[in-house]
């Protein structure tokens, strides 16, 4: 069939949604709003077509039902007390790079005492998801969820659901499919956001809005959030002289990834360790509890990605 010069499906399945390429559409406006609240990864500049594939595939996975319900904090008390004076190494977004994350251990100096931390995105973009999320397990590590682990949680969800597969079967699926039942349970277990009273700390994949209770933070923007812009806008864009980060004023200090663009963060209460592994840069910890930075290079860059920049 065509429609307006373009192929369509004549008889698409019941998973798919045909999205009209007319951008200025009330019908392409409203699915856009619907998606930002599942993946706000969409406020990126990308193409009309890349961003119609990601409407079909989010639009199976709404199809599905909704996600598994999950921890919303966990907290190391217990963890800290029982050990005799652990380290936990805090690392930052790992993205299936686990020759990285293996001479980042070796570089640590890691001992079975320690307790690993990661700041979320264990998985997609880089080589080996699978292989990360079994080290991780292996390690009877923590982490919190990043943007791309809840999707692929989600996908296992929707999977296990028998939802038929996206029209376009992108890499959250592709991972989903290939991951054991212990796989899944661990990734399905982690929390939004991880305390730790002892350290006066607190573990969160993108950041926390300051002034706002820890129970009332938005699940979305603590996955996804970069910018705070003067108007209060919490924003996954990237505006350069609006870091969250910067404007933190709660007492405790955070640790935080997502944030491939500025780097290494260190502001009074706030540190940012994603620095870029995946895309050729650094897989960066932060040891604990004397808050020693130690660092590896990518093997290569294993992703290309373009983002628009704000001032």
């Amino acid at each position: 069939m065509i429609v307006n010069g373009r192929p369509i499906l004549a008889n698409p399945p019941k998973s798919t949604l045909i999205v009209p390429y007319n951008t200025s559409s009330t019908t392409y406006r409203g699915f856009m709003n619907f998606t930002r609240d599942y993946a706000a990864e969409l406020e990126l500049h990308v193409s009309e077509k890349v961003a119609t594939k990601r409407l079909l595939d989010l639009r199976a996975l709404y199809l599905a039902g909704n996600i598994t319900k999950t921890s919303y904090e966990e907290t190391l008390t217990t963890l800290i007390e029982s050990r005799p004076h652990p380290r936990i190494i805090v690392i930052g977004d790992v993205h299936g790079c686990v020759s990285e994350l293996r001479s980042l251990l070796r570089r640590c100096d890691y001992h079975p005492g320690d307790l690993l931390l990661f700041l979320g995105d264990l998985v997609s973009k880089g080589p080996s998801s699978k292989s990360v999320i079994k080290l991780a397990r292996t390690l009877k590590s923590l982490s919190v969820r990043g943007n791309h682990d809840f999707e692929v949680v989600r996908w296992s969800q929707a999977i296990k659901n028998n939802a038929e597969p996206p029209l376009y079967q992108t890499e959250h699926y592709t991972i989903a499919r290939t991951l054991s039942e212990a796989d899944i349970k661990y990734m399905s277990s982690l929390p939004w956001y991880i305390t730790c009273p002892g350290l006066n700390s607190l573990f969160v994949h993108a950041g926390f809005v300051s002034g706002v209770k820890l129970k009332k933070q938005n699940p979305r923007l603590m996955m996804n959030m970069r910018s705070i812009l003067p108007d209060g806008t919490v924003t996954s864009k990237f505006f350069e002289n609006w870091p969250w980060a910067r404007l933190w004023d709660g007492t405790e200090t955070v640790y935080f990834g997502h944030d491939a663009d500025r780097g290494l963060q260190s502001y009074d209460n706030a540190v940012g360790l994603d620095t870029g592994a995946v895309y050729g840069g650094r897989l960066t910890a932060c040891v604990l509890p004397e808050r020693r930075m130690v660092s590896v290079s990518a093997r290569k860059a294993y992703f290309m990605y373009r983002r628009k920049r704000y001032t």
